[in-house]
């Protein structure tokens, strides 16, 4: 698990109990009721917690709407650059991938507290390796 014990804490205590998960542009996945210790699971292990890759993601414009008193989305413009380096330390590069896109963020206010419910990706275009950066898309 790439990142401190405290960097997940803190994610799972921003987390709904179940979230819903759009993935779909990406990875052709999508999850209507994520538990929120799954969620935290598959960041940790599958999507950012692997070492050989670096990831930085750019937000440009964003929108946010009010949909009731309890529920709001956030709309971000995205550029997420990845790379696989070669093994844990190495300075080679083996794959690249530059993903252009939007995410959604959906926010769901729980007993008095804002807490994040859902998410979905959508993207305009890759560059590069995208399948070869992460290693769970090349299962």
């Amino acid at each position: 698990m790439k990142g401190s014990a405290d960097d997940w804490d803190r994610l799972s205590a921003i987390l709904a109990p179940t979230l819903q998960i759009d993935y779909t542009a990406v990875t052709g996945e999508k999850w209507d009721a994520m538990p929120s210790e799954t969620f935290v699971e598959m960041m940790s292990e599958k999507i950012l917690g692997d070492p050989q890759v670096k990831s930085q993601h750019m937000l440009g414009e964003s929108t946010f709407v009010k949909h009731s008193t309890s529920s709001i989305s956030a709309r971000y413009q995205v550029l997420a650059v990845n790379q696989r380096y070669k093994d844990d330390g190495s300075n080679e590069v083996t794959a690249r991938s530059h993903g252009h896109g939007e995410m959604q963020f959906f926010y769901t206010c729980l007993n008095g507290k804002w807490k994040l419910s859902g998410l979905k990706a959508g993207t305009t275009w890759f560059e590069h390796q995208f399948g070869k950066v992460f290693a769970f898309l090349q299962d």
